[in-house]
Formats: structure tokens, C-alpha cells, sequence
């Protein structure tokens, strides 16, 4: 029961922490291939893409402290979009290089998606929480 108050109080930070995490491990990603890249227009695609995925997930980060179920669900999809990204590695990376890049996104996919489904269930015991509270308040309240 002790665990359960604190939720009410504390923020989500191992979401949060594991947010942040995927984040610096798609900045290292997009450092690494936009090093490698040849210029043209994929750059430019590139670079978008991965500036919209930078940004929603700092939000979803942002969020996720605060026990959003919906961004939860959204922290998925971003370990989903990552997962495609495995397939579009530039072939400039031969070899080892290849496999260090494919061991970071994973290494990515993993926190975000650790992320989201943790997050979503523990804002579940939290609100399954609060509504008990409301409603052993509510019978006091009837009763008295």
C-alpha cells in the first residue's frame, strides 16, 4: 500500500531516465549517418525525421514523468518507427561499423519501449489506486 501512496507524490523517473536514454541513443544514430551521408535531397528528409522524432520523444519524456498513459502508447510507436530505421542504415556502413549502428538503435528500441509499457503500467495501479481512494471516501462520506 506504501508503494501505491508514493505514486501519488513521485514522479515516473525510470521512464523518464529511459526516455532521455533513447533520445541520446538517436542523436548518436543520426550524428553517426549524417557523417556519412552524401549530399542530397535524403539529408534534408533525414535530418527532419529525425528532428520530429527528437522532439516527441523529449515530450514523451516530459510526459511520462507525469504518469500519461496516452504517451505511453505514443513511446511504442517511437520504438516501432526505430525499428524501420534499422532497415534504412546507409550502406556506407560496412562490417563492423554496420553492426555498432544496428546495436545502438536495439539498444534504443529497448528503452523506449521499456519506457512507454512501464509507464502505462504503473499509470494503470495509479489510477486503479486514486479510484479506491474515491470511492472508500465516497462510502465514509454516504455513511457519516
Amino acid at each position: 500500500m506504501a508503494n501505491d501512496e508514493r505514486k501519488l507524490y513521485h514522479e515516473n523517473k525510470m521512464s523518464y531516465n529511459l526516455c532521455l536514454l533513447f533520445v541520446s541513443l538517436s542523436t548518436l544514430h543520426a550524428i553517426l549517418v549524417l557523417r556519412k551521408m552524401t549530399t542530397n535531397y535524403t539529408v534534408g528528409i533525414f535530418f527532419i525525421t529525425t528532428i520530429i522524432v527528437l522532439m516527441v520523444g523529449f515530450l514523451c519524456a516530459v510526459k511520462l514523468m507525469t504518469y500519461s498513459i496516452k504517451y505511453g502508447y505514443v513511446a511504442i510507436i517511437l520504438g516501432f518507427y526505430q525499428v524501420f530505421q534499422i532497415f534504412t542504415i546507409p550502406d556506407v556502413f560496412q562490417g563492423s561499423e554496420r553492426l555498432f549502428m544496428i546495436l545502438v538503435l536495439i539498444a534504443a528500441i529497448i528503452s523506449i519501449v521499456v519506457s512507454g509499457v512501464s509507464s502505462i503500467v504503473k499509470t494503470k495501479q495509479r489510477t486503479n489506486y486514486i479510484n479506491m481512494i474515491n470511492k472508500k471516501a465516497t462510502g465514509v462520506i454516504n455513511n457519516g
